[in-house]
C-alpha cells in the first residue's frame, strides 16, 4: 500500500466517521463538517487546518488543495464506495442515470480533462458533486485523492477510459436491442 493510499483511506475514513457522527446529532461534529465544507473556498481554508493538519502537510500547497477539497467533497456528498471506479467511471453512471443527453456529460468531462492546475481540476471536480448527490451515486474518494494528487496526462487517459468505454459497451447494447426488435 502507498502513502498516498494509506493517507487518502485515512482521510476517507475520517471524514465519513465526522459525517456520520454529525448526522447524529453531535454537536463537535457538525462544526467539524462545516468547517471542513468552507474548505472548497480558499479563503476559509484556514478554518478547517485544525482538522486538515492530520491528513496532509501544509506546506504542500497542492496536496493542502486536493486534501481541502477531497475532504469538503465528501461531507457534501457521503457516499462512498470503494472499488467503484475512477471519476471518470463516476460521470459515465451520472450520465445514464440522468438520462440526459450524452454531450452534455461529455462537456463537463472534458472540462475537467483538460485542467492543467490543481485549483481547475479541483474546481471542475466540485462542480460534479452536487448532481453525484443529488442521485446518490457512490464515489471512491480514496482513488479520487489519490488520481487528484497524481494528475497528469495517464490519470486523464485513465479516466477517459472510464468514461468513454461505457459508452462504448451502451451504444453496442443499444444497437443489440434495436437489432433484437426489428
Amino acid at each position: 500500500m502507498t502513502s498516498f493510499e494509506e493517507k487518502g483511506k485515512r482521510l476517507v475514513h475520517q471524514v465519513l466517521s465526522i459525517c456520520t457522527r454529525a448526522d447524529a446529532g453531535y454537536g463537535e461534529a457538525k462544526a467539524s463538517r462545516a468547517a471542513l465544507r468552507r474548505a472548497l473556498s480558499p479563503t476559509m481554508v484556514n478554518k478547517a487546518t485544525q482538522y486538515l493538519v492530520q491528513w496532509c502537510d501544509l506546506t504542500d500547497e497542492e496536496g493542502l488543495l486536493v486534501t481541502s477539497n477531497v475532504a469538503a467533497y465528501i461531507c457534501f456528498h457521503p457516499y462512498h464506495s470503494p472499488n467503484c471506479g475512477n471519476f471518470g467511471t463516476v460521470i459515465r453512471k451520472l450520465a445514464y442515470q440522468r438520462g440526459t443527453d450524452a454531450d452534455t456529460f461529455q462537456r463537463h468531462f472534458q472540462r475537467i480533462a483538460v485542467a492543467v492546475s490543481t485549483p481547475c481540476l479541483c474546481d471542475r471536480v466540485g462542480r460534479m458533486i452536487p448532481m453525484l448527490k443529488n442521485t446518490k451515486i457512490p464515489v471512491d474518494y480514496v482513488q479520487l485523492y489519490m488520481d487528484m494528487l497524481r494528475w497528469d496526462k495517464k490519470m486523464v487517459l485513465r479516466w477517459a477510459e472510464g468514461y468513454y468505454a461505457g459508452q462504448d459497451t451502451r451504444n453496442a447494447l443499444d444497437k443489440e436491442d434495436q437489432d433484437v426488435a426489428e
